[in-house]
């Protein structure tokens, strides 16, 4: 996978040729490792998923197919073939007006029956003053969150904008904040993950914009 970002995207003009044309103006990913194995987590400025995969499953264009080649080798993922879009299950945006510069992309496992609980909790608990007061003095002015099931079984994926993943984290895993607790005692349940504990930091291993400056 690294390689393949060293030769097939960084300065690469067929990549930027391809994405742009698939509506795709942005892309980061990390590298994350789990006890399920390591995961490459993508994020992809985009104004229409249906799109920009109909383009990369489709074209017969050289970089084309060989990015779905190196796609099946790296991940074991057949990318000729149509996938599902991830359902987007939360956005949620800060009221402040100073915004962050970075973004942070992870994934969580959910333990099996736990989807329900998730959806409560996104439902009931995110909606609050406590929960903005708590991500404000993270650093954190918006959360996304997407649910993609996988034959490992279900992930969520997140996206928080931050300048230091690393204060948001190391907040959440020192405070004895009501609201901070209940949201650890949840991130356990449903997750196994446990955040009063630090959590290693993602290293990211590509981040490109397209020239053209128009945002989706």
């Amino acid at each position: 996978m690294k390689q393949w970002i060293k030769k097939g995207v960084t300065n690469n003009p067929d990549h930027d040729r391809i994405f742009e044309s698939a509506g795709i103006t942005g892309e980061q990913v990390w590298v994350q490792h789990t006890p399920m194995g390591t995961f490459a987590v993508a994020c992809w400025d985009v104004e229409s998923i249906e799109r920009a995969f109909q383009t990369l499953i489709t074209s017969n264009d050289p970089w084309t197919v060989e990015f779905r080649s190196t796609l099946t080798r790296a991940h074991g993922i057949d990318f000729s073939q149509p996938m599902a879009p991830n359902e987007k299950i939360m956005d949620w945006t800060g009221k402040s007006t100073v915004q962050s510069g970075g973004q942070y992309g992870f994934i969580m496992p959910v333990l099996p029956g736990k989807e329900a609980v998730l959806r409560r909790w996104i439902a009931e608990e995110m909606p609050s003053a406590a929960h903005d007061r708590l991500f404000a003095e993270g650093g954190v002015d918006r959360e996304q969150v997407w649910l993609q099931h996988t034959p490992m079984g279900d992930i969520v994926i997140s996206l928080l904008n931050t300048d230091s993943p690393a204060r948001a984290f190391n907040l959440l895993a020192t405070s004895s904040d009501p609201f901070a607790l209940k949201f650890k005692a949840f991130l356990l349940d449903v997750y196994g993950v446990d955040f009063s504990q630090p959590v290693p930091i993602n290293m990211q291993v590509a981040r490109w914009t397209a020239k053209e400056r128009v945002r989706v």
